[in-house]
């Protein structure tokens, strides 16, 4: 019990403090938008891109497989169900793959789809804006 105890504390202190400072902005004034994925990060974690045609170089420097999606925000109060608009298979540690789509002005949410990694800080957000 005080070991589960103690990891929760672990991973609670990583996601509050040490995951503080990725919650900057990053801003791409083109169209290729590079993402690493590692366990309990997507990094940059925030990202803000001009609309059209985005393409989304992803690579996974963790050791667990992951994917990456990218989808419409739903409120926590809706019924509604968040549409994926960009989506990255699985990806073994070291593989990368890329994607693009077509993002219309507005905010979207990334996030590794596999078992509980956005429970675990594998989330973010994309600005895309005019």
């Amino acid at each position: 019990m005080l070991l589960t105890g103690g990891i929760l504390v672990a991973t609670l202190l990583y996601l509050v403090v040490l995951r503080g400072g990725q919650d900057k902005m990053v801003r791409v004034d083109g169209s290729r938008i590079n993402v690493t994925l590692r366990e309990f990060s997507i990094s940059p974690q925030s990202v803000s891109v001009k609309q059209g045609n985005v393409a989304v170089y992803a690579t996974n420097l963790g050791h667990q497989v992951h994917n990456l999606v990218i989808e419409t925000i739903v409120p926590r109060s809706s019924d509604e169900k968040a549409t994926p608009v960009l989506q990255i298979p699985s990806m073994r540690p070291g593989e990368s793959h890329s994607n693009g789509a077509v993002l219309a002005p507005g905010k979207y949410r990334w996030r590794s789809s596999i078992s509980n990694d956005d429970d675990l800080g594998m989330y973010g957000t994309i600005e895309v804006r005019q």
